[in-house]
C-alpha cells in the first residue's frame, strides 16, 4: 500500500492519470476480477505493487485476458522466483530495486561503463 501511495502522488503531479486502482489480499491466486476491471480501463501500463508471488500469477493472467501495457512494479518483485512463476509472460516487465555502486553483482561493473554518467 505504501509503495503505491509513493508512486501515485509524484504520477499524478506529474501529469499522469490513474484510470483504476485495484486492491487484493497477499497469497490470492486468482486476480481476473480486478484485472478484468484493469482492462476495462484501457490503461498504457499497470504498477503491481506486490511480492514475486503475486506478481507472476498477476501478470500471467494479465496477458491471458488481453492486458496488453507494460507491466512495473518495485523490489517486491526481485526473486529469479519471479519468472518461474509468469514464466514467458514476466519478460518486457520492469522493476526498480535498492543499488549500491559499491556492492559487487555480476554484471554490474559492465552495466556501469555501458551507461557512464547515469549510474551512481
Amino acid at each position: 500500500m505504501g509503495l503505491s501511495r509513493d508512486f501515485k502522488a509524484p504520477f499524478t503531479a506529474s501529469g499522469g492519470s490513474i484510470v483504476a486502482e485495484q486492491t487484493y489480499n497477499g497469497g490470492d491466486k486468482d486476480f481476473k476480477g480486478q484485472l478484468t476491471a484493469i482492462k476495462a480501463a484501457s490503461p498504457d501500463a499497470i504498477i503491481v505493487t506486490g511480492y514475486y508471488t503475486d506478481v507472476g500469477l498477476i501478470v500471467k493472467q494479465a496477458k491471458q485476458l488481453g492486458i496488453t501495457g507494460a507491466a512495473f512494479g518495485g523490489d517486491g518483485w526481485e526473486s529469479s522466483k519471479l519468472i518461474e512463476i509468469g514464466g514467458a509472460d514476466v519478460e518486457g516487465t520492469y522493476f526498480s530495486t535498492h543499488f549500491s555502486p559499491e556492492e559487487e553483482i555480476a554484471g554490474q561493473r559492465e552495466f556501469r561503463e555501458e551507461v557512464p554518467g547515469q549510474v551512481s
